[in-house]
């Protein structure tokens, strides 16, 4: 009887242990290069349907708004000139989600 039992707990061990939510990163609907770059950043929005437009902004390392661009329309390229060396953030708004990628400026 021990050993009947024994498959069948196990099982249901495995069961409870591979149930689990894995954390995940969404993906960032743009793209940012080069990272790390030389002074200047390009941010690439793809077309999206859905959302024809996109605001899009520069921080610099403690949050604040260097520049915004509030209606940028989709599918083409932004390029920000980054005047200090250091880390900047660029936050896009779209489809009622903000994404933020970090950007390290070596020159």
């Amino acid at each position: 009887m021990r050993q009947k039992l024994f498959p069948v707990l196990l099982l249901a061990l495995l069961a409870c242990a591979c149930n689990k939510e894995v954390d995940t990163t969404p993906e960032l609907p743009f793209a940012v290069f080069p990272n790390p770059c030389r002074g200047q950043v390009n941010v690439f929005f793809p077309f999206n349907p859905s959302s024809p437009t996109v605001e899009c902004s520069l921080l610099d390392r403690d949050g604040k708004v260097l520049i915004n661009v509030p209606n940028l329309p989709a599918g083409g390229p932004l390029a920000f000139a980054l005047e200090e060396e250091g880390i900047y953030y660029i936050e896009a708004k779209l489809d009622g989600a903000t994404f933020k990628e970090e950007i390290l400026n070596l020159e």
